[in-house]
């Protein structure tokens, strides 16, 4: 048995329902253990968390509730605490003068305990903004990269005509990279928005990447990143520039804006400089849009991209104004700080 304040296991129960989400309903279950004390579990079926709730009475087994039961019973709580009990088949939540009795047979097998060796420290509110940033330009089916290194974690999300990057300053002892699903770097970015902020402590298991904080641990499923991904991406990344231009985001934000609403999802839009004149186009079923810029003269270039994936990376910059570098082979926009950027191929 336990009794844990309500207002504390509804937080709790919040960030194990934003980590496993909604697109797969078999998975939105929590698994309550005891190792060393009450655990609860969830997963999305890559990332998975473990949250140290309390110290309780032990018991054997591993008891399987569906997220939304205790989201309904917990829903109007406040001030109160809720109390568990843990019998042979079925799990008992009290609080106040109601009572939910769920019959469920547990499972015998505990999950694995996941002892990890320590990488690097990072702000959890830096973390989250680069996997935000970085995943924005992504679908489904699609993957982050996290790189660390020395002293900086790059983050990177690539498309074929879009590469969003951004840098996070830390000390990371050891060399470490891992491509996660897209659906799951979602997952990951919505726990942390809805953690207190405190520093994370990012981990290697066994190659998967582990995020621990305060009382919970985050063990995130993915592949190894080839050693040729990472020396292709840090060559883009030193390109040097040949012509740099500045422009207010509002502006620049809003023709592009205007090219998503012009345009289907999937179609592009076209950026180019001829001496003095940029250009932004798009044309969609008859429709044409274009509005010029009138810049300083400088070397002529012309891109294509997705005005969607776009949109939604400029709207995750959180600048006022953009540098726009051309060059030998990208048009690179960048936030005032350079640690956000999106390249885009020249034609």
């Amino acid at each position: 048995m336990i009794a844990i304040d309500a207002s504390a296991f509804k937080k709790m129960l919040i960030l194990c329902d934003k980590l496993c989400g909604t697109v797969e309903p078999s998975l939105r279950y929590i698994s309550f253990y005891h190792r060393d004390g009450l655990r609860m579990m969830t997963s999305d079926g890559c990332a998975r968390l473990e949250i140290f709730v309390g110290f309780s009475n032990p018991f054997v087994g591993v008891y399987n509730v569906p997220i939304d039961l205790l989201k309904v019973f917990l829903s109007d709580i406040k001030g109160e605490d809720v109390v568990m009990n843990f019998e042979e088949y079925s799990v008992i939540f009290r609080t106040g003068n109601e009572i939910m009795r769920i019959k469920t047979k547990p499972l015998e097998k505990l999950p694995e305990k996941v002892v990890f060796e320590h990488l690097c420290s990072v702000g959890k509110n830096d973390f989250g903004d680069a996997v935000n940033f970085t995943s924005s330009i992504l679908d489904e089916g699609e993957f982050l990269g996290i790189h660390l290194e020395e002293n900086t974690i790059i983050t990177y999300g690539s498309t074929s005509d879009l590469l969003a990057v951004y840098f996070v300053p830390t000390f990371s002892k050891n060399t470490f990279s891992i491509r996660i699903p897209y659906t799951t770097a979602r997952h990951v970015y919505k726990f942390l928005e809805h953690c207190d902020d405190f520093e994370l402590n990012l981990g290697d298991f066994f190659g998967n990447l582990v995020i621990k904080l305060q009382y919970m641990t985050l063990d995130i499923c993915g592949e190894m990143v080839p050693r040729e991904e990472i020396e292709k991406l840090k060559k883009i990344i030193n390109e040097e520039s040949l012509d740099r231009l500045e422009a207010r985001v509002d502006i620049f934000s809003r023709f592009i804006r205007k090219a998503s609403g012009i345009t289907t999802r999937g179609m592009r839009m076209e950026i180019s400089r001829l001496g003095d004149t940029l250009r932004f186009s798009a044309r969609s079923q008859g429709v044409q849009y274009s509005a010029d810029i009138i810049t300083k003269e400088g070397k002529a270039f012309k891109v294509s991209f997705s005005p969607h994936k776009m949109r939604s990376a400029l709207s995750r910059m959180k600048t006022k104004k953009v540098y726009l570098d051309i060059t030998t082979n990208y048009l690179k926009i960048s936030n005032v700080s350079g640690s956000k950027i999106v390249f885009i191929p020249l034609l």
